[in-house]
């Protein structure tokens, strides 16, 4: 049998506010842990989609070579190359070596679009794709410089400087 709250006057406790405080603070707790455990629990899932995506694009794009999976960190040239967006390997080349394709955000005119990088073996930006019709014309109204700025800090991540420096990332 429950008690009236009369009954529970005069012992210790916690005071009305702070109980509504705490299931409060409680209930934000678990969504904040159960959206985190989703989102830990669906990187696959979200990887796959991209993957089929950016596929999509480069067969529209005649594009001959497609995504093959994703390229794990201990396969990435330097520690700062993580930093830098999504790595994902791309099929073997007509060299039998297979380029890395990154994905990251361009940020131009201050509008972002993704935009996908093809490297080579020897950690060069080969081209740049955008990944969608927006950024397309984004990337041929920009003037070369900051296409070039792009560019070579993609490759200065991946090959940061002696010495242990951040590498332009």
């Amino acid at each position: 049998m429950m008690k009236s709250p009369e009954a529970w006057e005069g012992k210790p406790g916690f005071s009305p506010p702070l109980k509504d405080a705490l299931i409060f603070s409680g209930w934000i707790v678990g969504i904040l842990l159960t959206a985190s455990l989703i989102w830990f629990l669906s990187f696959p899932v979200r990887e796959r989609i991209l993957i089929r995506g950016i596929n999509k694009i480069l067969a529209v794009n005649g594009d001959s070579q497609f995504i093959t999976g994703p390229l794990s960190v201990e396969k990435l040239p330097s520690r700062n190359a993580s930093r830098l967006g999504s790595w994902f390997l791309l099929a073997e080349a007509s060299d039998g070596r297979p380029d890395r394709l990154l994905v990251f955000s361009f940020m131009a005119d201050g509008f972002f679009f993704p935009c996908a990088a093809v490297l080579s073996p020897e950690d060069t930006v080969k081209r740049l794709i955008p990944l969608n019709p927006h950024g397309e014309k984004l990337l041929n109204y920009l003037p070369p410089g900051v296409i070039a700025f792009y560019i070579q800090r993609i490759e200065k991540g991946l090959n940061p400087p002696i010495g242990g420096g951040q590498g332009g990332v």
